[in-house]
């Protein structure tokens, strides 16, 4: 009997150990390192072209997920090469704060051929600024080919430079986006305090959409 005592009470501490180890590697950790960050960014590319004035313009946009604990501040160059790999043209795009778990998209359009894209990424910590948008949710109405917008501040702080991106689709791939900014007339988003604006009209047919919600709160 103390046989099959001593082997439960062992099989118990066994099963603990491997928990706090499942544990200790599931969390985040509380030392900001910026290349622990990117390398835990989940990020998904998309690309598509479309006509401006009988222009070809090429899109490419990269989607950010922060899977950090901490807000951070982000800079993705893009990187456009030909077919024998020589740099051809670049561009920049940078986002003030993204907070834990939030998404974004970064976005850059030009009119260069290209072969291939590379988006370098670089993070910081934002010590002075938290994300807004897990304070913020919105209600999508659909009129044609409009979207209509009601975004609302559900904290207690006011929010900044709070702006929704949304992302058009068609049988999955992208066709179209577009932004606008979100504040009052002190260029400011009150707490408890609705805003319904509208984006413009698309030209291109579209059966889904993706939208996101950024801003940020002084510290």
């Amino acid at each position: 009997m103390k046989k099959i005592v001593s082997i439960l009470v062992a099989l118990l501490i066994t099963l603990a150990f491997a928990g706090c180890q499942s544990s200790d590697k599931s969390a985040k950790p509380a030392v900001f390192n910026e290349e622990d960050v990117l390398e835990d960014l989940e990020i998904t590319r998309y690309s598509y072209q479309y006509d401006f004035y009988g222009r070809t313009v090429y899109a490419e946009c990269f989607e950010v997920e922060n899977t950090s604990a901490f807000n951070i501040a982000l800079t993705g160059e893009f990187h456009y090469f030909d077919e024998s790999q020589n740099l051809i043209t670049v561009g920049t795009r940078t986002r003030d704060v993204l907070g834990p778990d939030q998404k974004t998209v970064l976005s850059h359009h030009q009119e260069t051929p290209y072969s291939n894209c590379e988006l370098k990424l670089s993070v910081s910590l934002e010590e002075e600024r938290i994300s807004a948008a897990s304070k913020l949710s919105y209600e999508i109405t659909q009129v044609g080919n409009k979207l209509i917008i009601a975004v609302t501040n559900n904290g207690d702080q006011t929010a900044e430079f709070v702006s929704a991106f949304v992302f058009y689709f068609k049988d999955g791939q992208p066709v179209a986006q577009a932004s606008m900014g979100l504040f009052d007339v002190d260029h400011e988003f009150k707490p408890g305090k609705t805003i319904t604006e509208e984006f413009a009209p698309v030209t291109v047919e579209f059966d889904s959409y993706k939208v996101y919600l950024h801003g940020q709160i002084k510290q």
